[in-house]
């Protein structure tokens, strides 16, 4: 009888995290992908027919007009396009995009970007997101990618997708 109240505790408490969890933690869905924008945003449709607007999580891609930007754009589609994935919406950003993980035939499509040399470990937003397992994974294998110089690594110096946006953000400012 001492076991219930422990028990009871333990049930609340689960109970109360449950009741607690954002409305976009939920469990993954299916979906196909139908467009790659870049190496980090896809549309896909989903199993009731939606087109949705995804931006993979805890990565940062190339942006289209920077060096590598097509390539690693390519290297997404390459591997998702047209084809059945597993995703899980983790978030939302400012844009209105869906921000999810992504999986085709069990291979993590983020962690794929990173390890490739298509994109950086968003360490900035992991760090509040990713369980600290999944956070090591993907921060190995960018560390990974630059040793053995893949993908946008074969670059001396690649410009990071975020020094990229706030120059050109700098640039739009300046001008009259």
């Amino acid at each position: 009888m001492k076991m219930l109240p422990f028990l009871s505790g333990y049930l609340k408490a689960a109970l109360l995290l449950c009741c607690c969890l954002p409305v976009w933690a939920q469990a993954a869905e299916q979906g196909e992908v139908v467009r790659v924008w870049d190496g980090d945003t896809l549309h896909l449709r989903d199993a009731d027919g939606r087109r949705r607007k995804i931006r993979l999580a805890d990565i940062d891609a190339p942006e289209i007009k920077q060096a590598e930007g097509r390539a690693c754009r390519d290297r997404l589609a390459g591997h998702l396009l047209y084809r059945q994935v597993r995703f899980e919406v983790v978030a939302q950003d400012r844009y209105g995009r869906e921000v999810a993980r992504i999986w085709q035939g069990g291979a993590d499509a983020n962690l794929r970007q990173i390890a490739e040399g298509c994109a950086w470990h968003d360490r900035r937003r992991a760090a509040r997101r990713q369980p600290p397992e999944q956070y090591a994974r993907y921060a190995a294998a960018e560390q990974e990618a630059r040793w053995q110089r893949s993908g946008l690594w074969q670059r001396l110096r690649p410009q990071a997708p975020w020094q990229y946006r706030r120059r050109q953000a700098q640039r739009r400012a300046d001008s009259p």
